[in-house]
C-alpha cells in the first residue's frame, strides 16, 4: 500500500484576510480618528514601510507614547469559557514585543503581564464574541495617532477559535499589539503584520520550497490517546515517544507536552477517521501559498495500534516539512 493510501493528507486551511484571522492573523483595527487604516493597507511596502533605524524611539513622556508611562500593565479578560491557556499565549506575545519593540515600535514601553490586575493600563479580551466594527473580524486594536493619549484603558480584542493552539493565539496577540504600537499592515515585521494574501508584493519562498517550514526550531508535540483504551493508549504513547525522541538531523527539536493547546504538532489517535495529516499555515505575501506553518495534527487510526509507528513517523515528517507539491499551496 502506498504512503498516500496509508496517510490521507487532509489540509484544513482557513481563508485569510481581514475578515478571518484564523491561521493568517490579519486583523483590522479600531480607529481613534477619522483616518481609516484601509488607505494604508492599500499602500505597497515599497512606499509605506518605514526604516526602523531612522526614527529615534520616543520615551515615556513623549507625545508619541499614548500611555505616557514606561511600564504598561496588561490584564486579561477571558470570557471564552475555554480550557485554552490564553495567559501562556499572551505572555509569549508580550515577551516578543519586549524584545523587539525598540526595533519596530513607534515608541518604547515595557509590557508587564498581570492577568488579574485591577488597575491595568491595557486589557486583552479573549472571547468567543468580541467587540469589533465587523462581526467577521477575528481581532481588532486601536492604532493611536501621534499625540494621542489614552483617556480610557484600551482593549485589544482577540477571538477564541476552537482550532487554535498557543502559537495561533500568540501570533494574533502579537499582530494586534503591533497595531497598538503604531504599525499597519505594510510595516515590518511583515511575517506577522502583513495582510494575508494581500501583503508583501515581493514573493517569499513558500512552504515546501525552503529548508524548514516553521519559524521556530523548537517545537512541542502532544500525544492524544483519549480515543483508546488503557492498553492501546500505552502502546500508542510508547510508539509516539520513540518517534519524537529519534534524532532529526538538521531538523527541529521536538519536546512532548501534556496539553493539546500548547502543542505545535498533535499526534491524535482516532477510532472513526483514517490516518492523515492536517496543517495550518500563514500567507505573508501576495500569492496563494503559505510561507510558514503554525499548527499540525497527525491523525493515527486506532486499528492495529501496535503497527502504527511507521504512520506516526511519516505523519510527523510531513507536518514538519510538507513537500513542494503539497496542496498547502491552497493556503490563503
Amino acid at each position: 500500500m502506498s504512503l498516500w493510501k496509508v496517510i490521507l493528507i487532509t489540509l484544513l486551511v482557513l481563508l485569510a484576510g481581514c475578515n478571518n484571522i484564523g491561521p493568517s492573523h490579519t486583523a483590522t483595527s479600531t480607529e481613534l480618528t477619522q483616518n481609516t487604516e484601509n488607505a494604508e493597507d492599500r499602500a505597497t511596502p515599497s512606499t509605506q514601510n518605514r526604516d526602523s533605524t531612522s526614527t529615534p524611539k520616543q520615551g515615556p513622556d513623549s507625545a508619541q507614547n499614548p500611555f505616557r508611562k514606561s511600564v504598561v500593565t496588561v490584564a486579561i479578560n477571558n470570557t471564552a469559557n475555554s480550557s485554552n491557556d490564553f495567559v501562556y499565549s499572551a505572555s509569549r506575545a508580550i515577551t516578543y514585543w519586549n524584545n523587539h519593540i525598540g526595533k519596530y515600535g513607534d515608541y518604547t514601553v515595557e509590557f508587564e503581564l498581570e492577568a488579574n490586575a485591577t488597575e491595568p493600563d491595557l486589557v486583552l479580551h479573549y472571547g468567543r464574541v468580541i467587540d469589533c466594527p465587523n462581526p467577521e473580524f477575528s481581532g481588532c486594536s486601536p492604532i493611536p495617532p501621534q499625540g494621542y493619549q489614552f483617556e480610557e484603558v484600551p482593549v485589544l480584542e482577540i477571538q477564541h477559535d476552537r482550532e487554535a493552539n498557543w502559537r495561533w493565539d500568540r501570533n494574533n496577540v502579537i499582530h494586534e499589539m503591533g497595531h497598538l504600537l503604531g504599525l499597519n499592515h505594510s510595516d515590518p515585521p511583515l511575517w506577522i503584520m502583513s495582510t494575508a494574501g494581500r501583503g508583501n508584493d515581493r514573493p517569499i519562498r513558500n512552504v515546501g520550497n525552503k529548508e524548514f517550514a516553521w519559524r521556530d526550531p523548537d517545537l512541542t508535540v502532544h500525544i492524544n490517546t483519549t480515543a483508546l483504551n488503557d492498553s492501546e493508549s500505552k502502546i500508542g504513547r510508547q510508539q509516539s515517544l520513540e518517534v519524537i525522541n529519534q534524532s532529526h538531523p538538521d531538523g527541529p527539536s521536538l519536546t512532548p507536552v501534556n496539553s493539546s493547546y500548547r502543542a505545535d504538532i498533535e499526534i491524535r489517535f482516532t477510532k472513526n477517521t483514517p490516518s492523515g495529516v492536517s496543517v495550518w499555515g500563514r500567507n505573508v505575501d501576495s500569492d496563494r501559498g503559505c510561507e510558514y506553518l503554525i499548527r499540525g495534527i497527525v491523525f493515527v487510526s486506532g486499528e492495529n495500534i501496535s503497527s502504527q509507528k511507521t504512520v506516526i513517523r511519516r505523519g510527523i515528517s510531513y507536518a514538519l516539512d510538507p513537500p513542494e507539491s503539497s496542496p498547502i499551496a491552497k493556503c490563503e
